[in-house]
């Protein structure tokens, strides 16, 4: 009961879950590891698990998310996400550097600079950006966090779109010594102390910032006492999504999707074609084969390495049938 039975070489976890009406299903998902050779991608001999948890660079729940936990009913689209590093072309130190994604549908640069910080002049002004080998693509180095003097306290503004972030200050004096965003948007550089442009990021965006906290929907009193433990009747499907909006897919990709990172690698650039898998899938229910697919629904592309991540997830309706469920058959 409750079987997986896994004849590829990728992860595979299992779950119940239920859907905003309270329906269960039964959700199997599988996550493959690729290795990046030559331009070709194909199954590395070490297979990342399923992310049962959300996994972080740091502190959990202080700092930003390397991975979320693949434990989702479904995503109407699909994750597109870097973990990597800005880099200067054949390890040269550098100053500044452009890197930028595209595959499929998505087009998406940052500009990445080398530390700065805010200095006293005529009003707050940048230092010259710092040399540097190779800067991480993390939200800490994007525009975001906490005043630096006033921090936490009650009450106190922060920026909720990264509260991991740096550059936020309620006062300019607050800043004078304090380092600036390595990340930006080319299209909206920062250049005054009080500018507050959206956190530039190609990674997870947590379920607590905005603007992803506000698709969750409204937990207020009606909720508590009519629907808990389901979601929300306003919840907005684009919540299970992990990736920034300009990151998620219209519709699933399929494999086969040319993806093209520039500034990552010391090559410069690097190309490969998503893989092409075919995963079929058959669940024994009450006696019963249904068979059914599975969506490409997560893409982790990590150049340091350079691997891609894909997870496929599918699901069948089990609703007060669970426990004719026998097995499921990749």
């Amino acid at each position: 009961m409750f079987e997986v039975r896994n004849y590829t070489p990728y992860a595979t976890e299992r779950a119940i879950l239920m859907d905003g009406r309270g329906a269960e299903s039964w959700v199997v998902i599988v996550r493959g590891t690729f290795a990046v050779v030559g331009g070709a991608c194909a199954p590395a001999e070490a297979q990342e698990p399923v992310a049962l948890a959300d996994e972080y660079h740091g502190r959990p729940g202080e700092s930003s998310q390397r991975y979320e936990s693949d434990l989702a009913l479904a995503k109407p689209g699909t994750d597109v996400l870097v973990n990597g590093h800005a880099r200067g072309r054949d390890g040269r130190r550098v100053r500044q550097v452009d890197v930028s994604l595209r595959v499929a549908g998505i087009s998406k640069a940052l500009r990445v600079h080398g530390d700065r910080t805010w200095e006293r002049g005529f009003g707050l002004s940048p230092s010259a950006p710092e040399p540097f080998e190779g800067i991480p693509l993390v939200w800490e180095r994007a525009f975001g966090g906490v005043d630096p003097v006033v921090g936490t306290a009650d009450g106190e503004p922060y920026e909720e779109r990264n509260p991991v972030g740096v550059g936020f200050a309620v006062r300019a004096s607050h800043l004078v010594g304090t380092p600036l965003p390595n990340l930006e948007d080319p299209r909206a550089p920062i250049g005054s102390w009080d500018d507050r442009p959206a956190p530039a990021g190609l990674g997870v965006v947590s379920k607590s910032w905005q603007p992803r906290r506000g698709w969750g929907g409204t937990y207020a009193r009606a909720w508590q006492e009519e629907r808990l433990p389901l979601w929300p009747e306003d919840l907005d499907p684009r919540f299970f999504q992990a990736a920034p909006p300009d990151q998620v897919t219209r519709g699933h990709l399929r494999g086969g999707e040319r993806v093209r990172l520039e500034g990552m690698t010391p090559e410069g650039v690097l190309e490969f074609d998503l893989p092409r898998v075919t995963l079929g899938f058959t669940t024994l229910l009450g006696g019963t084969k249904v068979e059914h697919r599975g969506e490409l629904d997560t893409v982790v592309i990590e150049p340091d390495v350079p691997r891609v991540l894909l997870t496929w997830r599918t699901r069948v309706p089990c609703h007060r049938r669970k426990f004719e469920l026998e097995w499921t058959r990749v």
